[in-house]
């Protein structure tokens, strides 16, 4: 959540970091919310250099133009809607609070094991239906992610009709194998009343979605 201005305007640079170096003196916050409400009750009090503090270093090292004290947010719409954290320092899992206490959103998915064409197969159909868009960036060859990164991959087919339906077929087990190499395997799915293939070959990192065919259905716009 940010609470910065977006104007282009900062502090003369002694400004900036004389508040940066007494950013020790904030009170503890345990929660994220409580964090966020602190720092608006400072801004709004005009104490600036507490405001800052409850910046992280990466935060207060951009200099930030604070709101003005009047178009500070009310501390009470403050609420948490999700923590992050991370498996073995690499990946980071977004936690969310749900009516049945907190729950893992997005990111588990890359725990999974793509040691198998049937692992990496089931994967995708996961990482599809979870909307989980890193994951499936993961799952595609190295070499076709120079064409675009996971925001244009996510634009290109989330909610697509075709990968969709796709995904729900191979959930459902509607799979069938013409090959399981060592290196290569190719699945049918069943998509509706048409025979589908995927093609998936083995690679640095586990295996990997080569090819889905028919093309031209995947390819087209939403």
């Amino acid at each position: 959540m940010r609470t910065m201005s977006p104007t282009s305007s900062g502090h003369p640079f002694w400004a900036v970091a004389l508040t940066v170096l007494g950013a020790c003196s904030s009170v503890p916050a345990h929660e994220p919310s409580e964090v966020v409400r602190q720092h608006l009750e400072a801004v709004r009090k005009g104490d600036e250099r507490l405001a800052l503090s409850y910046l992280t270093e990466e935060g207060q090292g951009r200099a930030p133009t604070l709101l003005a004290p009047a178009s500070v947010p009310p501390s009470a719409t403050v609420h948490e809607v999700e923590r992050a954290a991370r498996w073995s320092g690499e990946r980071e899992l977004a936690v969310v609070r749900t009516k049945d206490g907190w729950r893992i959103a997005r990111g588990v998915l890359a725990l999974y094991s793509v040691e198998s064409a049937e692992g990496a197969l089931f994967a995708l159909a996961r990482a599809l239906e979870a909307h989980d868009f890193a994951r499936v960036h993961e799952l595609i060859p190295t070499e076709a992610r120079a064409f675009g990164g996971v925001a244009e991959l996510k634009e290109k087919i989330d909610g697509h009709p075709a990968w969709m339906a796709l995904a729900a077929a191979i959930s459902a087990g509607k799979v069938g194998w013409v090959t399981r190499e060592a290196t290569q395997a190719e699945a049918t799915i069943a998509v509706g009343g048409a025979e589908h293939r995927v093609l998936l070959k083995r690679a640095e990192g586990g295996w990997k979605v080569f090819d889905v065919l028919p093309r031209s259905g995947y390819l087209e716009p939403r």
